[in-house]
């Protein structure tokens, strides 16, 4: 079992950076830690190669029908049924290549790895916030620092569990998300209107564990500070300098 952050008084994100390190973790057993360490990591392969088949297999065959289909459909003879039998393959098509599309976004965004953490990161709030009704507002300050793709992997993952715990468990209605990297650290500072929830409650949650666990190798820090002005505040941070 992961080890909660002590609730901390309000603060901004300057002043939460001066805070230490918390102790994720420290109570998982070696062989627990390292089997979930390997667990998470294995996920993220086997995503990856999934993904790489979904793209190059069979997003070629699905574009290669459709290409069939454009040419049957100019050399075939106007009848009554070959024509609308020809349209809706190629709608039927149209709909794999976009759900093909779909699947590989949700395994891994290609905005990760084609643009950056900032743009992936932007695109799922964006995303997570309008389907599930929630009011969002998102800052991130730039220079974006540059970091290895496995660390972006991570901390995309993290936060998915972050917001996925706010929106769901915690039923929040209002989050805004600041992110910036200051002192060799990505901070991310998520302010929320969620329910109350003790710390044994939030911390059985599967995706808070799996959260902790993951800033947790990537040597970083989750504090929680008390509500203030009705939001709530997480801030995770990140020491980039260290692992890139």
């Amino acid at each position: 079992m992961s080890s909660i952050p002590t609730e901390l008084p309000d603060g901004d994100l300057e002043a939460r950076s001066k805070l230490p390190a918390a102790e994720a973790d420290l109570q998982l057993a070696p062989d627990r830690y390292a089997l979930a360490s390997h667990l998470q990591a294995s996920i993220e392969v086997e995503r990856s190669q999934l993904v790489r088949e979904l793209h190059d297999d069979m997003g070629g065959l699905v574009v290669g029908a459709l290409m069939d289909v454009a040419w049957a459909e100019a050399h075939l003879g106007k009848s009554a049924d070959v024509p609308a039998k020809l349209q809706r393959a190629r709608q039927s098509l149209r709909a794999a290549v976009d759900l093909t599309r779909r699947l590989i976004e949700q395994m891994r965004p290609t905005l990760l790895d084609n643009v950056g953490l900032f743009a992936a990161l932007k695109w799922h709030f964006a995303r997570l916030c309008a389907t599930s009704n929630v009011a969002s507002v998102a800052t991130f300050a730039l220079p974006e620092p540059i970091v290895k793709p496995e660390v972006a992997i991570s901390v995309f993952r993290a936060m998915e569990e972050a917001l996925r715990v706010l929106t769901i468990s915690l039923r929040a209605t209002s989050i805004n998300l600041d992110v910036k990297a200051q002192d060799a650290t990505l901070w991310f500072q998520l302010s929320h209107d969620g329910r109350a929830m003790s710390q044994p409650t939030v911390a059985a949650l599967p995706e808070f564990e799996s959260m902790t666990h993951r800033i947790s190798r990537l040597q970083g820090s989750l504090t929680i500070a008390a509500a203030s002005g009705g939001l709530a505040s997480w801030c995770i941070g990140i020491p980039i300098g260290r692992l890139d």
